[in-house]
C-alpha cells in the first residue's frame, strides 16, 4: 500500500480535519514539484506543527522535510528547525512510551534526520547571526 493509499484510509476515518490535512499536503507537494520550495517547508512546517496529520504519518511528514533540510539554501530557520525536531523526539518518545518500538527502517531515517536537522540547524544559526529566546 503507498503513502497516499494510506494516509486518504487514515483520513476516512478520522473526520473532517484529516481532509483538510488532506488537502494542505497535496499542496504542499503540488508547491514543492512547482519549485517553491520556500513556500513548501512552510507549508510543511504548519502540517507539522498543527498535529492535523494522524500520529501514524509523521514519520511521513518528517521524511518529507528531509530534501528540504538538505538543500544549498537554507529555507528552514531555527525555530522551524527546532519544531521538526520537536516533533520528532515526540515520536520516538512516544512510541517507546506506547510500547511500539519504531522499525528498523524508521530508526534508519530517524538517524538520517537528526543528522540533517543538525546540519540545517547550524547552518540557520550561522546566516541568521544570532538566536532569539522566547516566543
Amino acid at each position: 500500500m503507498n503513502s497516499l493509499t494510506f494516509l486518504v484510509e487514515c483520513c476516512l476515518l478520522s473526520g473532517a480535519n484529516s481532509f483538510t490535512f488532506l488537502g494542505k499536503y497535496r499542496e504542499f507537494h503540488t508547491m514543492y514539484d512547482n519549485g517553491d520550495l520556500e513556500g513548501a517547508s512552510s507549508l510543511l512546517l504548519s502540517l507539522i506543527s498543527s498535529r492535523l496529520a494522524p500520529k501514524t504519518f509523521w514519520m511521513t511528514l518528517l521524511e518529507d522535510a528531509l530534501p528540504l533540510l538538505n538543500l544549498p539554501k537554507v529555507v528552514l530557520n531555527v525555530q522551524q528547525t527546532y519544531a521538526i525536531m520537536h516533533c520528532l523526539d515526540e515520536l520516538q518518545r512516544d512510541g517507546t512510551s506506547n510500547g511500539k518500538t519504531l522499525s528498523d527502517a524508521e530508526m534508519e531515517k530517524a538517524k538520517l534526520l537528526r543528522v540533517a536537522l543538525t546540519k540545517n540547524l547550524s547552518r540557520a544559526i550561522i546566516e541568521g547571526g544570532s538566536i532569539r529566546v522566547g516566543s
